[in-house]
Formats: C-alpha cells, sequence, structure tokens
C-alpha cells in the first residue's frame, strides 16, 4: 500500500514541485525523447494536477466577487467555469509537455489551470482569444503578443479585450520560455480589473517581469536563505547542514541574490574553509546567479588570508593559496579584480624564489622583482569596495616594509657569504625539463612499450614512497615519451578538481584541449559550461524504456552526472578521430589517485560512476591510455578502504619509482645543472659519503647538497670535507622531520619492532631478525614484505638492513620518543 501511494501519488507530487523549483532535475530524472513516453507521463499527471488546482482556482473565483469581476457569481457558475479553465490549461500543459518539456509542461498545467478557470467565469469568448495568442505567440513572438493586447485595449476598452491581449501575450512568452513563461500566467487575475491602453501596456511589462524573474517562487526561496544565514549565525558549527537545506540546493533557479548568502559562506569558512571552498565551487558550477556572492566570499576569505601572511615564507605560500581559492575552471576571479590579484600572486612568487635555495644575487634580483609587483597592486582602487580596499592596502605596506628589511639584511651580508648558488632544490616535484632531474629512462622505455600495444595495453599503476620521485617523473614523460604519445598530468591533490563530477570532467577535457592545441592539434574545446546544461535528450536512453509505473520511477540521484559523462563521451569522439589521424595516443596520468576516495567520501561524487566510466576509456577507446599513481596500489586499497579497484581494472600492470641508479644519483650529486661543478666544491671521498648515505634515494641526495652547500656558505667555507656532509644530515633532520616523521607513522606495530631491531644489528638475516624481533616467522616475513616494498628496508645476499643509514639514524634517534 505505501509502495502504490508513492507511485500514484506522492513521486507525482514531488515532481509538480521539481517543476517550479527544480525544473532541470526534473528533466534529468524524467527526460524522455519519444512522444509516447511523453504523453504517459503527462497524463500520469493530470489527476494531481487537478488535485492541486481545483480548490485553488475556485477560491480565486470567490475572491473576485466583491470586485463583481465574476459575470455569474452563482456556485455552479463557480465550480463549472473552474473545472473548464482547468481542463483547458491541463490540455496545454500535456501539449506542452509532449512537444518540449515535461518540467514546463507540468508547470503550465498548473498556473494555466488556474489562470484561465478565472478567465472563463469572465467571458468564454475568452478562449477564442487564447487560441489566437498561442498562435500568434508561435508564428511572431513576445513583441506581437504585447502589441494585439494595447491595440484590443485602445480599440474595445472592455475586459474582454484586455484578457484576450494579456493571455495572448502570456501565451507567447510560454511558447518561446517555458520554464520560464510558466510563472507569468500566476499574474493573469491581477491584471483583470485594468482598463486602458496605457495601463494595459504598463501592466502587461510588469507581469512580464513578474515571470521572468520568478518573484513569487523568490518569496519562498529569499526568506529560506536568509533563514539559513540567521540560524548559522546563531549556531555556525552546523552552518553546512543550514546551507545544504536551504533554497541554494533546493531551488534550481534564483535570479534575485539569495539574501546574506556571501555572509554564510563567511561563516562557513570561519568554520572549515576547506569545505566552504566546496560550497563556492558547487554554486560556481551548479548557481551561476548567485556567482556575485560566491566570488565576494572568495574575496573576503583571500584577503582574510593574506592579512594573516607577516614574514617572507608566509607570504611564499600567498600564491597557492590563491590558486585553489580562485580555480580557473570555475570562473571565481572576478575580470575586475584581475589586475591585483595577479600582481599579489606574483609577489608571492618572487617571494617564494627568494626563499628558495637560490644565490645572494638572484634572491637580491626576486626582492627586487617583489617590490615591483607589489607597487603596481594600487589598493585604492583595488576593489569596489573601500573597506576590501583598506585592508588591501595595510597588507600592501607589511609585505614592502617586510621586502626592504630583507633587501637591506642582504646588502648588509658579505659578498663571499652566499657565494656558491646553491642548484638544489629538494621536496618539490620538478618541472619539465628541470636540469635537476636525473635518470628513469627505464621508466619511460618500459611505458612506451606498453603503450604500443594499442587496444591490448593494460592499465598502467605507478607506485612508490612519498618523495620518490613519482611526480618529478610523470612531468618528465613529454620529454622522455616518443612523439606519438600525448602525456597529460593531473594532480588529484588539487581541492578545487573536486567540487563536482562536472568540475572534474571539465578538468579533464580542459588539460587534454590544451596538449593538443601544444602540439596542434586542432580540436574544439568543451567549454566548461555545457556540463551544466544537462539538455533533455540525454542520459534519457537507458532510463525509461517502458511505460509502466514501475519502469517510470526516477532511477537517478537529483545529481546525477549521467549526461555530464555522456557530454564528454561526445566530445572525446571528435578528439579521437583527430589521434587516428595523426598515430598519436593520449596518456592521462591520474597523479595521487587515492584522493578520489576522498573525494566521494565529502560527497563530491560517486566514486563507482567514475570508476566505470574509466574502464570504459580503457576497453573502448584504444587512442586513450590511462596511468595511475600514488602510494598503494589497487589491492592495497582493497584491503585499507574496502573499494574493489582491481575489479574495475583487472588488467593493471604495476610500475615501480624507487632509488636512483648509481650513475644517476652520482650526476645529481656532480652536476646537477650545466653551472654546478662538484669537483670545484667536494674534497676527495665527499661525493662516496653523500651516496653511501642515502643509497640514491632521490629526495635525500638533494636535501643533503641543499643543506651542505647552505652551512658552507653560513662557515664562508669554499670546499666540504665529509664532516661537513655530517653538519649537513644534521641539518636534514631538523629542516625534514615531517619527512621522517610521516615514514614512521605509517608503518604498524610490527613495522616499528622491525626497523628498531635492523637498526640494531646493522645488517641481518632471517633468523637474526626473528631472535631480535621476537616475532613469529610469518608476521615477520608479511612485515619484512611491506617495509622491503615501501622502500624502507633493502634485500642483499639473504640479508636486511634499513635502505639508508640516514633513516636508520633519525630510527635511532627518535624511536624510543615515537613509541611513547
Amino acid at each position: 500500500m505505501k509502495r502504490v501511494w508513492h507511485n500514484q501519488f506522492a513521486e507525482r507530487f514531488t515532481w509538480m514541485l521539481y517543476a517550479f523549483f527544480q525544473p532541470r532535475r526534473l528533466e534529468r530524472e524524467l527526460a524522455v525523447s519519444g512522444f509516447r513516453q511523453r504523453f504517459m507521463i503527462m497524463l500520469r499527471m493530470v489527476i494531481p494536477i487537478l488535485l492541486v488546482t481545483y480548490p485553488v482556482a475556485v477560491l480565486g473565483q470567490i475572491l473576485l466577487v466583491p470586485f463583481h469581476l465574476l459575470s455569474h457569481p452563482d456556485i455552479a457558475s463557480i465550480l463549472l467555469f473552474s473545472a473548464f479553465g482547468i481542463a483547458f490549461g491541463i490540455v496545454l500543459g500535456v501539449l506542452l509537455g509532449i512537444a518540449l518539456g515535461i518540467a514546463g509542461g507540468i508547470a503550465l498545467g498548473i498556473a494555466g489551470g488556474i489562470a484561465l478557470s478565472i478567465a472563463a467565469s469572465i467571458a468564454v469568448g475568452v478562449l477564442l482569444g487564447i487560441a489566437g495568442g498561442i498562435v500568434l505567440g508561435v508564428l511572431l513572438g513576445i513583441a506581437l503578443g504585447i502589441a494585439l493586447g494595447v491595440l484590443l485595449g485602445i480599440v474595445s476598452g472592455i475586459a474582454f479585450g484586455i484578457v484576450l491581449g494579456i493571455v495572448s501575450g502570456i501565451m507567447g512568452v510560454i511558447i518561446f520560455n517555458p520554464t520560464v513563461g510558466t510563472t507569468v500566467v500566476i499574474a493573469v487575475g491581477v491584471l483583470l480589473d485594468v482598463a486602458g491602453s496605457i495601463a494595459l501596456g504598463i501592466a502587461f511589462a510588469m507581469c512580464y517581469l513578474l515571470g521572468l524573474f520568478r518573484l513569487p517562487f523568490y518569496l519562498v526561496s529569499g526568506p529560506s536563505a536568509l533563514k539559513a544565514y540567521l540560524k548559522s549565525r546563531g549556531d555556525p558549527a552546523h552552518v553546512f547542514y543550514y546551507l545544504h537545506r536551504c533554497s541554494l540546493y533546493w531551488d534550481e533557479i534564483v535570479y534575485f541574490p539569495l539574501p546574506y548568502l556571501k555572509q554564510t559562506l563567511l561563516i562557513a569558512s570561519a568554520q572549515d574553509a576547506e569545505k566552504a571552498l566546496e560550497e563556492i565551487a558547487f554554486i560556481a558550477a551548479e548557481r551561476p546567479r548567485q556567482l556575485r556572492a560566491a566570488r565576494g566570499a572568495a574575496l573576503e576569505m583571500a584577503i582574510g588570508y593574506i592579512e594573516q601572511c607577516k614574514t617572507i615564507q608566509e607570504i611564499a605560500e600567498v600564491a597557492h593559496y590563491l590558486d585553489t581559492i580562485f580555480p580557473q575552471e570555475t570562473k571565481l576571479l572576478n575580470p575586475q579584480w584581475s589586475a591585483p590579484i595577479t600582481r599579489i600572486r606574483d609577489a608571492s612568487r618572487d617571494a617564494q624564489r627568494f626563499s628558495s635555495p637560490i644565490g645572494r644575487v638572484a634572491r637580491m634580483e626576486a626582492l627586487d622583482d617583489m617590490v615591483k609587483q607589489l607597487k603596481s597592486v594600487h589598493p585604492n582602487v583595488a576593489f569596489r569596495d573601500a573597506r576590501l580596499n583598506a585592508r588591501l592596502g595595510k597588507v600592501i605596506d607589511i609585505w614592502l616594509a617586510l621586502a626592504r628589511q630583507e633587501q637591506e639584511a642582504l646588502k648588509q651580508v658579505p659578498v663571499y657569504i652566499g657565494r656558491i648558488d646553491n642548484p638544489y632544490n629538494p621536496g618539490y616535484p620538478l618541472k619539465p625539463e628541470d636540469p635537476l632531474f636525473q635518470g628513469r629512462y627505464d621508466l619511460a622505455q618500459v611505458l612506451e612499450s606498453v603503450l604500443m600495444k594499442g587496444d591490448r595495453r593494460p592499465t598502467l599503476l605507478l607506485t612508490s614512497e612519498r618523495r620518490m620521485g613519482k611526480s618529478s617523473a610523470l612531468l618528465q614523460l613529454p620529454r622522455l615519451l616518443g612523439s606519438r604519445f600525448l602525456p597529460v598530468f593531473y594532480d588529484l591533490q588539487s581541492p578545487g578538481i573536486f567540487a563536482s563530477t562536472t568540475t572534474f570532467l571539465g578538468t579533464l577535457a580542459d588539460g587534454i584541449y590544451k596538449e593538443m592545441q601544444a602540439r596542434n592539434l586542432p580540436v574544439e574545446k568543451l567549454v566548461y559550461r555545457t556540463f551544466r546544461d544537462y539538455s533533455t535528450q540525454v542520459a534519457s536512453q537507458t532510463i525509461l524504456s517502458q511505460t509502466s509505473s514501475e519502469s517510470l520511477a526516477p532511477t537517478i540521484r537529483h545529481d546525477s552526472p549521467y549526461a555530464a559523462y555522456s557530454n564528454i563521451d561526445k566530445w572525446l569522439k571528435g578528439v579521437e578521430s583527430v589521434l587516428e589521424r595523426e598515430d598519436r595516443t593520449l596518456l592521462l596520468m591520474l597523479d595521487e589517485f587515492e584522493k578520489l576516495e576522498e573525494a566521494e567520501q565529502k560527497g563530491a561524487f560517486e566514486l563507482s560512476l567514475l570508476l566505470d566510466w574509466l574502464r570504459n576509456i580503457i576497453q573502448y577507446h584504444p587512442r586513450i591510455a590511462l596511468l595511475f599513481s600514488g602510494l598503494h596500489t589497487f589491492e592495497d586499497m582493497q584491503e585499507q578502504k574496502g573499494i574493489g579497484w582491481s575489479g574495475y581494472f583487472v588488467n593493471v600492470q604495476t610500475l615501480h619509482v624507487g632509488f636512483l641508479q648509481d650513475d644517476e644519483a652520482r650526476r645529481l650529486v656532480t652536476n646537477p645543472t650545466p653551472k654546478f661543478s662538484g669537483e670545484d666544491i667536494y674534497e676527495d671521498d665527499v661525493v662516496e659519503y653523500i651516496l653511501d648515505q642515502t643509497r640514491g634515494h632521490p629526495f635525500l641526495v638533494q636535501a643533503v647538497c641543499y643543506a651542505l652547500i647552505e652551512n658552507l656558505n653560513v662557515k664562508k667555507k669554499e670546499r666540504a670535507n665529509p664532516k661537513d656532509v655530517d653538519g649537513a644530515i644534521e641539518r636534514v633532520f631538523n629542516n625534514f622531520n615531517n619527512y621522517f616523521s610521516d615514514l614512521w607513522n605509517r608503518t604498524d606495530e610490527q613495522q616499528r619492532v622491525c626497523l628498531i631491531a635492523l637498526q640494531k644489528a646493522g645488517t641481518a638475516s632471517i633468523e637474526r631478525l626473528q631472535e631480535q624481533s621476537g616475532l613469529k616467522e610469518h608476521t615477520l616475513w608479511h612485515t619484512l614484505h611491506a617495509l622491503l616494498k615501501r622502500d624502507l628496508v633493502r634485500m642483499e645476499d639473504d640479508r636486511y638492513s634499513i635502505s639508508t643509514p640516514i633513516f636508520g639514524a633519525w630510527v635511532e634517534r627518535n624511536s624510543r620518543y615515537m613509541e611513547q
């Protein structure tokens, strides 16, 4: 019984609400292309529309009785003409739903039925005017409908002419724009007492604007947003709860600004800045009419962040934050702010350059450029809000003072200090063509061999421990792979990419477009907004194939991404035709793929749908290859997270990024750049000592060499000896303690026991290690396997040891403290 009630009544009344407040959602859930399917859906809506409209129509006519606007004020006439008008309105709604759109048809059936029942009670002849208005509206449009109304008002001066002209114009609006025009008919009754052509023209214009901007519905949506703000101000901890239950989410078409939306978003940012950015990204993608509030909140968040940056090191982080808060694909950066925000971002990058391992002269140039950028901001006219301009002006003054202070301090440093320009840059992915990148040619050869297999190629999975150089290797692939392959890199650590399914797919499409443009391969750009324009002709083929009540039940979630996937699939067909013609292959590289699961947990999108789509890409798109990169294997993800990645990608080839080869690590030490020569700096045995302590670990090699040169400059020394390397290692422990702590924190109890035992033993056989650790043989084998896979332990001649002496020294120093 409950199910029958849902299918026959509750579900249909829900559709009626969607028709007015969420027409795009209704079109997505009930989008059908066949005449029969449209007819059956509209036929099912007849009874619910009648139940809603008839009482309202009768009440509307009763309210007109005191104004002497009814020609037959008796109850029988009221009931009769209400039924007559509603029937006509429902017929119009059914026809419109079949011809143009379900949402518009339902809305017209409701609003038109009410309005026409009232009009019918005044004069039966109005039906002729309605029919004429429809025809004229179709043939000549809104302008002729308005003109007809004014003309008939002048000629006749009676209610019949007024009603005929008004309804003619309104029907023209409805036929040309069902979603906008549905609300116009609500105001018909208001115009019935207007007499005279001038008054009629003004009244019709007002009626049209009421319908265009959905003012009657704004009386519901506006207070809903205001209520969310007031509740959030009193209970900030639940601001996201209130946001998700206000009209921002349940009303898709709000033309006027929602009251205090910007202030609500600012309350949200004070609670959780990252989640607030997700809300702002949602508004930019799905509620463009509220973009002004989203932009305002994003700007306030940006100003609040930079106000807290009062050291050069903090300023250096501003560029990354601005890139996060104003992602390019969401268009949150107002063009009017582009110049000052760009100058601030460039000044931050200059501060980052000053803080990076470069020489004294280069640092001075970085500060000079930073001052130049800050002077070009002009904070007094940066924004329209004088309050924000004043806050920005104070920030610029503070930053300028800091830059000049650093300039003076740098001038006081003797010229011989910092004479050695430090070429190393530990901890950051190396950009394409960076001379610091060494080796990985074996990885490139394997990738090229696999990619040459075409539709028989496996899914590629690149794994390694953190700071081993995965991202750097991926960024170098355009240089390492042959010209037949077009690698496109995506950093999934960027929070803006997961604002929604549309944002994610839009980012993928944008990366493909840019890479193909760079290779002079013409392809049409997939505009971001097309993902929001879910047409009624997509996603329908797999949803409604029958006309029974069971088959008509919606099977797609309200935030269905099916149309977005359909749009990008259509676009990829054009891309693949170009790739086929030019004999090229796209390699989509998804770095830090584990972030996909985190995004699903936050509700950004359905991971299962994305994985289904990616599997389809692998199986049926031979010109597109996928490469995932991360800490874990697919088996690890299933074991730790419970998601069956291996079920989606059965044929997977896992590639491991490990330590550098001896000759590659040696080049990184002695010749990291063309202008740097280790022979002029390192004494005998220094290079060998560095290689022995780091064992070719790419990050540790750079970290030790960077610290070594910094120490030489501080001590005013020109050459380094092995004792200086020991001092550099001490500096590495201080500068990068978080790196070592992360390695330790991601080990379990058995792995820590094993590492401590290995540190004490130096090297040990499996028997000696079992004796030292006290672990059972099976547990010890499992533990060693995990540590070997993470490159924390190495095996040589059936003996085990900690992979790098540096990490072993850190374990010796910190194991007791970390265990406590």
